[in-house]
Parts: structure tokens; sequence; C-alpha cells
């Protein structure tokens, strides 16, 4: 579950444990987004456990969304 803070004229999108999904960019591009908090540590099923974005892919969203400042959180 992700959450999008908005306060004053900063919008903060804390994406939480998350994969990559079709739409997902048209979902936070409305809220023009300036910190995107993202989570990194692959889909790797031999680990057994959900997962997450991985490099690529916490880059892409970043970028796909306008993300001014894209922090990446190694899991």
């Amino acid at each position: 579950m992700g959450y999008v803070i908005e306060f004053g004229r900063h919008t903060i999108y804390h994406s939480g444990d998350t994969l990559w999904f079709d739409g997902m960019c048209d979902l936070l591009k409305p809220f023009e987004v300036d910190v995107a908090l993202l989570p990194i540590n692959g889909n790797k099923p031999e680990r057994k456990v959900a997962g997450n974005l991985d490099c690529k892919e916490a880059a892409q969203l970043g970028k796909e969304i306008g993300a001014k400042i894209c922090h990446s959180l190694s899991l």
C-alpha cells in the first residue's frame, strides 16, 4: 500500500512494498510528486518473498512520474 502525502506546495509519494503494474504511472502523474520514496530489493521467486521494484523499475518509475527527488530504499 502506497501513500501520497501533500502538505503546502510539496507532495511525497511513499510506495510501501510494491511491484510494477500497468497503469501505475498514470495513477501517480496527476499528483506531481516532488519526492518519491521507493523500495528496491527486486522480485526473485527463489527468495520466497513478494519482493519490490528492482533498480531499473524504481528509476523508471521516478522518471515517468516526474519526481523531482527519488530516494530508493535498499532492503
